[in-house]
């Protein structure tokens, strides 16, 4: 039995760390009318970022874990994940979160929620998992265009 989050393998020639798996866990999932759920692009030199919005539920938890962990796996060093637009989280998502902590110690790398929604930060809190995860803003490159959600 395979992981409930472990990604297809890369294709063949995709260098690491560019997110092409991600994005093929999402299109493989979804097809090209995927929804506007998430976005994996680069975060620094050697880290990917996952900017998620909308509702995180037992209906796209899944697929959301599958593309993530796939951004895990492609960075060198760890995904930066940034929740502040997620208007619901439920424990699908924090399952989700927590096996992507797992998974990241599991492989020498980190995860880090950039930014967190009053509705995920409840959820931490209420659960009492808030201190299980690394928790750091990103900084201000001057560079506004990470913070568009794509349309």
């Amino acid at each position: 039995m395979t992981d409930r989050l472990t990604p297809p393998a890369p294709a063949p020639g995709d260098p690491p760390g560019d997110g092409h798996s991600a994005r093929r866990t999402l299109a493989a999932a979804f097809g090209r009318r995927h929804p506007d759920t998430v976005h994996i692009g680069p975060s620094g030199v050697n880290r990917l970022r996952a900017v998620l919005w909308g509702d995180v539920d037992m209906d796209n938890a899944r697929t959301l874990g599958r593309a993530m962990a796939a951004a895990l796996d492609d960075s060198s060093e760890g995904l930066d994940v940034d929740l502040a637009a997620v208007d619901f989280c439920g424990s699908s998502g924090l399952h989700v979160l927590l096996a992507l902590r797992e998974r990241a110690a599991a492989t020498g790398k980190s995860l880090v929620l950039t930014a967190v929604s009053p509705a995920v930060a409840r959820l931490l809190e209420v659960t009492e998992t808030d201190a299980l995860f690394a928790r750091r803003p990103l900084p201000d490159d001057g560079d506004d265009s990470a913070e568009e959600l794509p349309a």
